[in-house]
């Protein structure tokens, strides 16, 4: 991790295990948000675990020494949710036609 000041606030740089051809993860704070990361580094760095523990649970493991990226990592639980919401629908529709034929 690393940081820059800019205008109005920071960016602050994650590239652990970013491939040399990405570019790293830059978030931009305000000067109160970065005296508030200053000092609470451990909730920063475990929400950061948490969110590619999230990934990781879409995806799948990435391959070696490498991370899969999170910009999309709403997208893919929304899709999750859409999915899912279909199979329950599909199971109801069978569980109806099951017990339709079965009262024949």
């Amino acid at each position: 991790m690393r940081t820059e000041k800019v205008d109005g606030g920071w960016h602050v740089y994650w590239d652990d295990g970013a491939a040399d051809d990405e570019q790293p993860i830059a978030l931009f704070f305000d000067e109160d948000e970065m005296h508030e990361y200053l000092h609470h580094p451990v909730l920063i760095q475990r929400q950061g675990q948490l969110l590619t523990a999230a990934v990781n649970a879409l995806r799948g493991d990435p391959p070696p020494d490498t991370s899969w990226s999170h910009h999309d990592v709403a997208e893919r639980a929304l899709d999750l949710v859409g999915t899912l919401e279909m199979y329950k629908h599909s199971i109801r529709r069978l569980q109806a036609e099951i017990a339709e034929l079965r009262a024949k």
